[in-house]
């Protein structure tokens, strides 16, 4: 089988100079974020670590069988803390092991990084998903849940649209969406997000 090692302890995002320190001094590894977990295990490192997170998802889990599953999942994901598994679990969990790999690796947490993965036709345009019609566009990436999207003589934008909402952005600014979240969770318009 595959070697596994006891984590002694799992550090998040390191600053630069401790993880200079890290490669200088070998025997480290990086977290490449695949995590492979027992449903409870995760569970207990919630209840553990994370009681705010771990009560509601269990108010989740209580009404998914019940007429109102849909509303309480929208109203307790809302107040849901926003934190990532790696700080909510990882960093001060018990019983880790890291399994070694060699992989590619291609964190798809951009936009750019999105588009190296899509096939690109040969005006260099991705679909990640629908039915898009290109004229004399180029560079672009369109994400349509169900309508139909036309560009026409358009280049280096984002175009995603889910039904309910539709963004357009070009390419190069598009890390400011997290200025649309900001700004639609001031405005209490979380349902959009």
């Amino acid at each position: 089988g595959l070697p596994a090692y006891r984590v002694e302890r799992f550090l998040e995002k390191p600053k630069r100079a401790a993880a200079e320190q890290f490669l200088v001094e070998g025997g480290y590894y990086w977290n490449g974020g695949i995590f492979v977990s027992r449903v409870a295990t995760m569970l207990d490192e919630l209840a553990r670590q994370a009681p705010d997170i771990y009560d509601r998802l269990m108010q989740i889990d209580a009404a998914m069988a019940g007429p109102d599953a849909q509303a309480v999942l929208d109203e307790v994901w809302k107040s849901m803390p926003s934190v990532s598994i790696d700080y909510a679990v990882m960093e001060g969990a018990h019983k880790v092991a890291v399994v070694p790999m060699q992989a590619g690796w291609n964190d798809v947490g951009s936009w750019d990084a999105l588009e190296t993965v899509l096939e690109q036709d040969e005006m260099g345009n991705s679909i990640a998903r629908g039915e898009v019609l290109l004229l004399d566009s180029r560079n672009n990436i369109v994400y349509s849940d169900k309508r139909l999207v036309a560009l026409i003589n358009v280049n280096n934008i984002v175009v995603v649209d889910t039904g309910d909402t539709l963004l357009i952005g070009d390419k190069s600014n598009m890390q400011r969406v997290k200025d649309v979240v900001e700004k639609l969770r001031a405005q209490g318009r979380s349902e959009l997000l």
